[in-house]
């Protein structure tokens, strides 16, 4: 089990798709370099999937009016153990990405969350 927390600020109020993507690389301005959703296990994107979700599909995040959001979630579909292939630092390491509007937790492969809006590579405190 991970716990998933995240402060953000300086984003458009409302509901954004938020995920963990398989690439350690955040580069501006679309952060396509973060990859696609971390998926080792080859599922399909989303909750309400029949054949999901992706290691990556978290819950959507809220921003309030002043820009403000945050993000507290445990999920068992990824680990911090090295070497396991749901690992968030095995091979090119992860990083978090929200995205423009809110994902729709069924639609493959990345549930319309729209553009990158913002992005976080996901690194070990040791």
């Amino acid at each position: 089990m991970v716990r998933v927390r995240a402060r953000v600020d300086g984003l458009e109020p409302g509901e954004h798709a938020f995920h963990i993507h398989e690439n350690a690389a955040c580069k501006a301005p679309d952060f396509e370099s973060a990859g696609g959703h971390f998926n080792p296990a080859g599922t399909e994107h989303g909750f309400l999937n029949p054949n999901g979700p992706h290691a990556g599909d978290l819950p959507n995040i809220s921003i309030n009016e002043d820009g403000t959001g945050e993000m507290n979630v445990v999920t068992d579909r990824v680990t911090l153990e090295q070497d396991r292939d749901n690992s968030l630092f095995a091979g090119n390491g992860t990083a978090v990405v929200i995205h423009r509007e809110p994902d729709d937790y069924i639609t493959d492969p990345a549930g319309k969350g729209g553009d990158r809006i913002a992005c976080g590579v996901i690194e070990s405190v040791e």
